[in-house]
């Protein structure tokens, strides 16, 4: 008799023990369910993505134009007549004169106002921080940049010849035209939706 009690009580405390997991389980659904949710709503719509872009696409451009003006075209100024000696390798760097962009840090910081990391990465910082011949580094932890390289850049953008070719969740590709030393171009651009806002993942020229 002992047996049989002991046995049923372990029975039913099997049998209670699976209905607390079964309700645990029940209620563990809907939460994962709205977390699902919220993952959906960081997902622009395509309306959102569109009025974003319409209403920034100026102030993006003429950033990006700037940046690549600092990094490919006349770079950051410096002083006059700064004094300089070249370096093991030819290179004049002398410090740069902005207040804010003084140290390579910030001049990431400013490019990722408007390029992601990766693109960031390839389009600019491999060939202006690295390598054998940077265009710019740090000495005595101030930015410094190589008088000699550099030229001028004629570009600029034309903000309202926007045109959204395709929106895939948090991307656009879009198309913007520029002039560049008096002849029209066409570039093609690729936004992405970061929780910072809108930034550029890739640019190529395209035939108009």
């Amino acid at each position: 008799m002992n047996k049989i009690c002991l046995t049923l009580c372990m029975l039913l405390t099997l049998v209670l023990w699976t209905g607390c997991q079964r309700q645990e389980a029940a209620e563990e659904k809907p939460q994962q369910g709205i977390k699902q949710e919220e993952q959906e709503e960081k997902v622009p719509s395509d309306v959102e993505l569109v009025k974003e872009i319409d209403a920034n696409i100026e102030e993006i451009m003429e950033k990006e134009r700037r940046i690549e003006d600092i990094f490919m075209g006349a770079g950051l100024a410096t002083a006059p007549n700064a004094p300089y000696e070249p370096d093991e390798n030819g290179q004049c760097f002398v410090p740069v004169t902005d207040g804010e962009i003084n140290t390579l840090q910030a001049l990431r910081d400013l490019t990722e106002e408007v390029f992601t990391p990766e693109y960031a990465q390839q389009q600019f910082y491999q060939g202006a921080f690295e390598g054998t011949y940077p265009r710019y580094r740090e000495e005595d932890g101030k930015l410094c940049i190589d008088i000699g390289v550099g030229g001028a850049l004629d570009k600029q953008w034309a903000p309202d010849t926007l045109d959204i070719l395709k929106i895939d969740g948090n991307r656009m590709t879009v198309t913007v035209d520029y002039m560049n030393y008096q002849s029209l171009r066409r570039s093609q651009i690729q936004f992405v939706k970061t929780e910072e806002g809108l930034r550029i993942d890739a640019m190529e020229e395209v035939g108009l």
